[in-house]
C-alpha cells in the first residue's frame, strides 16, 4: 500500500536515483521531475501529497517556482533542499516570505531526507507484516546493493564530471560570464550529489569552490583567480 506520492524535483539524476530509491522502498511513489516544466506536468496531471524541490534550478531564479507552488496549490506540504539557507536567520527569512516551513540542507542523506518527509506528512510508517528474518535480510540486502550499484554509478561519472568542470572554469577564465555561470551551477551539484553519496571530501572542496564562484557570479568583486585554481586544484585532488 503506498504512503503518498512524491514530486521530487531535482535536476541532478544521480541524487534522483538514489533518493528514489529510498523512498520507494519505504513505501512512496515518486514523480521524478529534472525540469520546472516536468514538474509542471506532473502536478498538472497527477495528485500528489507532497513536493520535494531543489534550491537551485538553472531554468529559474531562487524562490521563482516556490512562489509558483504556494500560489497554485498552496495547501501542498514542500520541502525545500538547498545549500544556501543554512544559518537560524536566513532560514527564518525563508520561512516567511516564501512560506516554506522545512529545509533540507545539502548534502543530505536518504535518511535525513525521509526522516522529513514523514515529519512533513505527520505519518508513522505502517507497521510491517511478520516476515522470516531471512526475507527481511533479504529486503536490506537488496536494498544496499542498489545503493551501492547508484553510488559506484557515480563514482565511475566523476572524472567526466570533473572534466566538465574544468572545461567550464576554462572559459570563464577567458571572460565567458555564461561559462562563469555554468562552472558555478556544475560546483554546486558536486557539491550536494557527491557529499549525499558519502564522498564527503568531494562535496567540501567543491562547496569551496562553490562559495567563490558564486561570490565572482554575483558582481561582488572581480573573481579571484589565484584562489579559484587553488579552490580547483584541491577539488581535482579529491576526484583522483
Amino acid at each position: 500500500m503506498s504512503r503518498g506520492t512524491l514530486l521530487f524535483l531535482e535536476d541532478d539524476a544521480h541524487l534522483q536515483s538514489l533518493v528514489s530509491a529510498a523512498l520507494s522502498e519505504r513505501g512512496y511513489e515518486v514523480e521524478p521531475a529534472r525540469t520546472v516544466k516536468e514538474a509542471r506536468t506532473v502536478l498538472a496531471c497527477i495528485r500528489v501529497d507532497a513536493a520535494i524541490v531543489d534550491g537551485l534550478l538553472p531554468e529559474v531564479r531562487e524562490g521563482d517556482f516556490l512562489q509558483e507552488l504556494r500560489q497554485k496549490h498552496p495547501a501542498l506540504p514542500l520541502l525545500l533542499a538547498s545549500a544556501f539557507w543554512k544559518d537560524p536567520r536566513s532560514q527564518e527569512a525563508l520561512t516567511r516570505q516564501l512560506e516554506v516551513p522545512r529545509v533540507l540542507n545539502k548534502p543530505y542523506t536518504p535518511q535525513e531526507l525521509l526522516l522529513r518527509v514523514e515529519q512533513m506528512l505527520a505519518v508513522r510508517p505502517p507497521p510491517r507484516p511478520p516476515v522470516a528474518q531471512t526475507e527481511a535480510q533479504d529486503s536490506s540486502d537488496d536494498l544496499d546493493a542498489t545503493f551501492r550499484a547508484l553510488s559506484a554509478g557515480y563514482a565511475a561519472r566523476l572524472g567526466e564530471k570533473l572534466r566538465e568542470l574544468a572545461a567550464a572554469l576554462e572559459r570563464a577564465r577567458a571572460g565567458s560570464a555564461e561559462a562563469l555561470d555554468e562552472a558555478y551551477q556544475l560546483a554546486h551539484k558536486l557539491h550536494g550529489t557527491a557529499g549525499s553519496y558519502g564522498l564527503h571530501a568531494v562535496s567540501g572542496a567543491a562547496w569551496h569552490l562553490e562559495s567563490l564562484l558564486r561570490r565572482a557570479r554575483d558582481g561582488k568583486g572581480t573573481a579571484d583567480w589565484k584562489a579559484l585554481e587553488a579552490a580547483w586544484q584541491a577539488l581535482r585532488k579529491t576526484g583522483d
